[in-house]
């Protein structure tokens, strides 16, 4: 009836619904940073302070897991803000993959000269990651965007290689889920590293399924991956 034309299905099943957080990343360089920085302890160490739209679920639809805050993406951000991880991605030109919210890539922005943040989902690109992308890389000295890249896409890898230039640098967190994916990750991350003449692929890992984890190794090793 009439009445049921005005009900929105869509919302039922895709909850588009986002609060903003902040999570706070310990960092081991002040003059380094080029964003927001507080000392927040006795011993005064500098935190970088993130603040995020996300999903306030605890989980959500397969497809939208990018609207979430995993603890690989947290985890993997303590890496990036210490000695070791600046130490690795100081100057270079980095692309995220998988990025969901945003939150590695964002804080790489504090010590890679350029930055892209990427998501194969429309939704979670327009919805959360171009958000946190505006807000956070404002005040930025380095240049940091967004876009749409669907591994294996040819168009979107075109693109991306078109505008941003040579890659040195591919972050992922917790992108190493289903065996389906596997050949389109590593075949994109092979190929937006091609031109780097130091490439790098930094990857925040849960072995959900050895079986996977240990297909992900094989084919990684077949397409010239060291470790």
């Amino acid at each position: 009836n009439e009445d049921d034309e005005d009900i929105d299905l869509h919302s039922f099943f895709i909850n588009t619904a986002t609060e903003e957080r902040s999570f706070i990343i310990p960092c081991q360089y002040q003059e380094q940073i080029n964003k927001e920085v507080t000392a927040m302890s006795p011993a005064k160490q500098d935190y970088l302070k993130v603040n995020l739209h996300c999903s306030p679920a605890a989980s959500t639809d397969y497809d939208l897991t990018g609207q979430i805050v995993w603890p690989v993406s947290v985890l993997l951000s303590h890496y990036l803000a210490s000695k070791r991880g600046q130490s690795n991605i100081t100057g270079k030109s980095l692309v995220e993959l998988g990025a969901g919210v945003g939150l590695p890539g964002l804080v790489a922005s504090n010590f890679a000269s350029r930055v892209l943040l990427t998501d194969g989902n429309d939704l979670v690109v327009e919805s959360v990651l171009k958000k946190n992308v505006s807000a956070y890389g404002s005040s930025a000295k380095n240049v940091v965007s967004a876009q749409k890249f669907l591994w294996g896409d040819k168009n979107d890898l075109q693109c991306i290689l078109g505008n941003f230039g040579t890659v040195d640098a591919v972050l992922a967190a917790d992108v190493v889920q289903w065996p389906c994916v596997l050949e389109p990750l590593l075949n994109s991350i092979k190929a937006l590293l091609w031109e780097s003449s130091e490439p790098l692929f930094i990857l925040g890992f849960v072995n959900r399924s050895q079986s996977t984890f240990e297909e992900f190794l094989d084919l990684a090793k077949q397409l010239g991956f060291t470790w």
